[in-house]
């Protein structure tokens, strides 16, 4: 080990968490060396790096793993999301087809009334014309019942008196 670099002896094991690392201190301007030591090598010139200890690696693993997990459960929210807006859209769209549909069967509707209207007036006319004949006709009718009735209870009446006295 070079001893140079005192208690940065140890480094990231993997490049993943390297690159992680970078990007977490980016900002914050903790980067500030441009070196660092793998396993006892030499020094591997990386734009950017910094040497670092075994206890700031797992830190910063640890970092990038609450990280990783954060962002999955914002993936997982957003995906979410992303269900309810598509099965309200889905539900806006059933029913703005479902409103159009009603208003073309309504026109639709509206149109075949206007066809079919004069002969519908000329059924109904031709339907009151008859229903007044057919009242005329029971007028008559009536008349010709009460008079029935009244010469069959007056024949009743003559033949019960004529056998009665």
């Amino acid at each position: 080990m070079n001893e140079k670099y005192g208690k940065y002896r140890t480094c990231l094991y993997s490049p993943a968490a390297f690159v992680l690392y970078l990007l977490a201190n980016y900002e914050s301007g903790a980067i500030d060396q441009y070196y660092i030591i793998c396993q006892g090598r030499s020094p591997l010139a990386l734009s950017g790096g910094i040497l670092v200890s075994r206890d700031e690696t797992l830190l910063q693993v640890k970092r990038a793993e609450e990280e990783a997990e954060q962002i999955i459960k914002e993936a997982q929210e957003n995906q979410r999301a992303v269900v309810v807006a598509a099965r309200k859209q889905a539900i806006r769209a059933t029913q703005e087809a479902d409103e159009r549909l009603r208003a073309e069967f309504e026109s639709t509707l509206s149109k075949e009334r206007a066809k079919i209207a004069p002969q519908r007036e000329a059924i109904l006319s031709k339907g009151k014309d008859e229903a007044l004949r057919t009242r005329a006709q029971a007028k008559d009718r009536t008349q010709k019942v009460k008079d029935h009735l009244k010469d069959s209870f007056a024949r009743t009446l003559d033949a019960t008196s004529r056998t009665n006295g």
